[in-house]
């Protein structure tokens, strides 16, 4: 049980950060259709390890209670709607050779608003590789399959709906952290880069392309968007999408509150997206970015060694914080998690 007091303060907070926003604008979903760009760092539930076991490797599990709202404007700059949704996962793994290697597989549910439904998250097996990890550097290579379920509803968090088959995310995220006091604040500087890309076990189509029409009498071409004709067929998807991930930031912690940290980082990501052109032959392509940025608040609590309590506050823009997200973006998110080890 949590202490009395330790949720009506987390009550409070939440209400009156509700209260100050007023019209609470929300982060973007997914700008643009396809598979979300969400980054893939893992793992997604705090874990620790638990010890040696017969077969081998330190295992370790986590159950996490996960609360995250999205905020949404419309055109003229008016809050929109919001979007909270409830979220349960379990996460199992091992760490083998001395945490070089971590292994482990994510299963959840959430509940969606205004409903009695209760539905499931892609299962998940992924597998964490370490090249170099201390104290000052950090090189993830990580490797998720998202394995196929039956909801026709897409998720919250990914927009993904059972047509993507299984999702395939391979990527690669080096970081380094540099420590620094001042009497008893301890300030960690952080720089880091993500990069990922994604497969798919189903074929992938677009109906948004270029099409190159070669009049026969002059013998010149023209380019036109097929996107919203009549007739036009779609065509398949399929060379790779990238997302990278830039972040930097600082982390905070007192001497006198050890189990008390905060957060804050700034966060530049951008899409690589193919472009296609349609011709006689077949299909040609390049690739266009779209980027967008946002700050990140954190603030985690260890309540014991086991329960943890941590919340982030997202503020999303277009390109390099050049302007407030609207329309399907969203523009706000915040996000409460209680994790609670195995």
């Amino acid at each position: 049980m949590l202490p009395r007091w330790l949720v009506a303060a987390s009550l409070a907070s939440y209400a009156s950060y509700v209260a100050a926003q007023g019209s609470v604008p929300g982060l973007p979903t997914r700008p643009a259709p396809g598979p979300s760009p969400m980054p893939a760092q893992a793992p997604q539930v705090s874990s620790q390890k638990r010890g040696e076991s017969p077969l081998g490797g330190n295992w370790y599990g986590a159950v996490e209670l996960r609360h995250h709202i999205n905020t949404y404007y419309d055109a003229d700059g008016f809050l929109a709607r919001q979007s909270p949704f409830v979220h349960a996962r379990l996460q199992l793994g091992a760490q083998f050779y001395s945490g070089f290697i971590d292994a482990y597989t994510t299963l959840g549910v959430y509940k969606a608003p205004d409903t009695q439904q209760v539905l499931q998250r892609r299962p998940e097996i992924a597998v964490d590789v370490y090249p170099l990890k201390n104290e000052y550097v950090t090189i993830q290579q990580y490797n998720i399959a998202q394995l196929p379920y039956r909801e026709t509803r897409p998720d919250p968090e990914s927009e993904e709906t059972h047509a993507y088959g299984t999702v395939y995310t391979f990527g690669l995220a080096p970081s380094v952290k540099y420590p620094l006091r001042f009497g008893g604040l301890r300030v960690d500087m952080k720089l880091g880069l993500d990069g990922w890309t994604r497969l798919y076990s189903q074929p992938q189509y677009t109906d948004s392309y270029e099409r190159q029409d070669l009049d026969e009498e002059e013998g010149d071409g023209r380019l036109g968007l097929a996107e919203g004709e009549v007739d036009e067929e779609p065509i398949e998807d399929s060379a790779l999408h990238y997302r990278t991930l830039a972040t930097s930031g600082f982390a905070f912690a007192l001497d006198s509150a050890p189990s008390f940290t905060t957060e804050l980082t700034a966060n530049y990501q951008s899409r690589f997206e193919p472009v296609y052109t349609r011709t006689e032959d077949g299909t040609d392509h390049h690739y266009g970015a779209d980027r967008y940025s946002y700050y990140k608040a954190r603030i985690n609590y260890a309540i014991s060694d086991r329960l943890s309590f941590s919340n982030d506050f997202y503020h999303f823009f277009e390109g390099a914080f050049d302007a407030k997200r609207r329309g399907e973006e969203r523009r706000y998110r915040n996000m409460a998690r209680i994790t609670c080890r195995l």
